[in-house]
């Protein structure tokens, strides 16, 4: 994929329109290709959008090298469908402060134009990358549920567990609030 072939595709995207709570788009390539079967593949950052502030750090990180995101590009890459990652801090490669969230990472594999795709080894053989989408937890919820936050209570937990170290989403993990809900809904993301 080209910068402008990447670049092209983004505009077409609409993001703000139609993807609200969506934090960057980007696109990762496989740097050694056909190394799938003997474990040894490797991935670099190669466009990012919006390239602000610390997302600039992504670019050429090795993404398949955390366990977390390579579950899930494997996954995208041997089904041929996105894949959602477990919970990650976003941005990526970032020195911790106030600006990280708990987030997800959605894959989305790019094969080889005309390129036969009918079983797991040929897509594996085939792959050239894939486009991704980060997603701040916090800001995705706050985008989809908006001026109704005052009035739920609801918490996003990564997997089945739920638990402080699987939260992804609860607004009032500060124990202030105050304001009397009318409803509560805690989620656990199946796996």
């Amino acid at each position: 994929m080209t910068s402008q072939e990447f670049s092209a595709y983004i505009e077409s995207l609409h993001l703000e329109d139609n993807y609200p709570g969506t934090n960057s788009i980007g696109y990762a390539s496989v740097v050694s290709p056909g190394a799938a079967a003997s474990g040894a593949e490797r991935t670099s950052v190669s466009y990012l959008s919006p390239l602000l502030g610390e997302e600039r750090f992504s670019l050429g990180a090795d993404m398949y090298a955390e366990p977390v995101r390579r579950a899930a590009m494997e996954q995208a890459r041997d089904t041929g469908k996105a894949a959602n990652s477990g919970k990650v801090l976003l941005p990526l490669f970032a020195e911790e402060d106030e600006h990280i969230q708990s987030g997800f990472l959605m894959f989305v594999p790019v094969y080889r134009k005309n390129a036969s795709l009918a079983t797991v080894e040929a897509r594996r053989a085939n792959l050239v990358g894939w486009v991704y989408a980060s997603f701040r937890v916090a800001d995705l919820m706050s985008d989809i549920i908006g001026d109704i936050a005052a009035e739920v209570d609801i918490e996003i937990h990564d997997g089945r567990l739920i638990a402080n170290d699987t939260m992804m989403y609860d607004p009032d993990i500060s124990g202030a609030g105050g304001n009397p809900r009318r409803s509560s809904a805690t989620l656990a993301c199946l796996k």
